[in-house]
């Protein structure tokens, strides 16, 4: 039975979330905003911590609490820029947003939630990186680095994924923005599709870390190229 902590927080949270109405038709209509963005964390982010901290009064909050982490993780990077607001992305906020509400009213009716499993695993993926495809160009802009054997599965699958959909012949671009990292496994993960499905594999803007991990790799001779922009990769290839 909820506790009246419990059911004030349901309370607060469902009457929080009247305003998913007007940011989703924003998001909608492609007229997202920088404080829309930050006012959708800053609910999320509350909602997580207030449901950790009710989770002894009522178990079903641990779920609940769980998901909003990753949502907030996610609407985290988007605010920070370092995954650009598009239409896709935008409508992974949209369903998040639905499904927050869903088990809110879900919760208040004292029934269990789903951890959202499959939801959670998109978001990570595009937390990881996002993917841009232009003409024969695959290219993965990491949005943080890369070195937990889970994230190195998840970026394996999602080249493996972008690799096979395009058909061989094509070139994989890495762009670790200067910045981030890719443990020796993710870097193995990329480099062992030369040949199978791609010509050449590109690191753009590589970071001192991925210059030297590069460069142990392999050579232009071998298929890996260094380069600082996407025009610099596609002079290399004519």
């Amino acid at each position: 039975m909820l506790t009246g902590m419990v059911r004030e927080f349901l309370a607060e949270a469902e009457d929080k979330a009247e305003e998913l109405n007007d940011w989703m038709k924003e998001i909608d209509a492609e007229k997202i905003s920088a404080e829309t963005i930050n006012a959708i964390f800053r609910w999320i982010h509350s909602l997580k911590g207030s449901s950790a901290f009710l989770v002894d009064e009522f178990a079903g909050l641990g779920v609940f609490s769980k998901f909003c982490h990753e949502f907030e993780n996610f609407l985290d990077l988007v605010r920070k820029g370092n995954i650009a607001f598009d239409v896709s992305i935008g409508k992974l906020v949209n369903r998040g947003m639905i499904l927050v509400a869903e088990d809110l009213e879900t919760l208040s009716k004292e029934k269990s939630i789903s951890s959202h499993a499959d939801f959670i695993a998109e978001l990570a993926n595009f937390s990881l990186a996002t993917v841009e495809i232009k003409d024969r160009f695959i290219v993965f802009h990491v949005t943080r680095d890369i070195r937990m054997q889970e994230e190195v599965n998840r970026f394996g699958s999602l080249v493996i994924k972008e690799a096979e959909e395009k058909g061989r012949g094509n070139f994989l671009v890495v762009d670790t923005v200067g910045e981030f990292k890719l443990s020796s496994l993710a870097g193995g993960a990329v480099l062992g599709y030369i040949g199978a499905e791609v010509e050449k594999v590109f690191f753009i803007r590589p970071s001192t870390y991925m210059r030297s991990l590069v460069q142990r790799f392999g050579s232009e001779e071998d298929g890996v190229y260094l380069r600082e922009t996407l025009a610099e990769c596609e002079e290399a290839i004519r």
